[in-house]
């Protein structure tokens, strides 16, 4: 996101550094692009669409006030259903994890070593000085 401070406008690119590009509201009864007008109260944004071609409105209300959000009764339980507080349990999970990094470089150096074979042999097979 792209804020101008002389036009007071906001942009918006991709990662790849394509403009991202707003999907018009349509009218729900006879598809056509509406027009919009907001107000703006202290916690609350109000956007009142029109269509141009049926006269058909609509409102949509945004609540921007701040929200409490409520403590999870499960918390304690879930978190020691999902982490990982063992330090011991979490060792030997790490170790696991590094025996089978090991065993895939181990397989994919013995591919190696049958895909190239014959060059493996050729240089033993070289007269050195």
């Amino acid at each position: 996101m792209l804020h101008c401070p002389h036009c007071n406008k906001n942009s918006a690119f991709w990662e790849d550094g394509t403009a991202w590009k707003v999907k018009p509201t349509l009218c729900p009864k006879c598809s056509t692009e509406v027009t919009h007008k907001s107000t703006k109260s202290k916690k609350i944004i109000t956007i009142t669409y029109s269509c141009p071609n049926c006269k058909h409105s609509f409102k949509e209300k945004l609540d921007i006030g701040a929200k409490e959000e409520k403590p999870d009764p499960d918390f304690e339980k879930d978190r020691a259903h999902y982490c990982l507080q063992d330090k011991e349990f979490r060792d030997n999970l790490f170790a696991i994890r590094k025996g089978f990094e090991d065993m895939a470089r181990l397989g994919k150096e013995t591919k190696e070593k049958q895909d190239y074979k014959h060059i493996y042999d050729a240089v033993k097979e070289m007269k050195k000085p």
